[in-house]
């Protein structure tokens, strides 16, 4: 569980931050629909992607919406359940 914006799967799985991405995801404070990271930056060492089953503002649903087309063209869903799906990228 996170209580703030911040990625914790870094922390669980002990591994290393993404590169030059932000830490934090604040729809309006650390992006938006028009100022957001270069897909090809944002996912160049994902290979897990991890995301909730839900529209709500204060969750992924810009994100989803920003980056419908990098996940839609590289990344399968895998699994699923009624909070997330998790998807792998091809």
């Amino acid at each position: 569980m996170s209580l703030t914006f911040d990625n914790p799967y870094s922390l669980l799985t002990h591994t290393v931050p993404p590169k030059n991405n932000l830490l934090c995801w604040d729809y309006g404070l650390t992006y938006s629909a028009k100022t957001y990271p270069a897909a090809s930056i944002l996912f160049s060492d994902v290979n897990l992607l991890l995301i909730p089953n839900c529209d709500e503002r204060e969750s992924s649903f810009y994100m989803r919406k920003i980056y419908a087309t990098e996940i839609r063209d590289n990344f399968r869903a895998i699994d699923t359940n009624l909070y997330w799906t998790l998807y792998r990228k091809d």
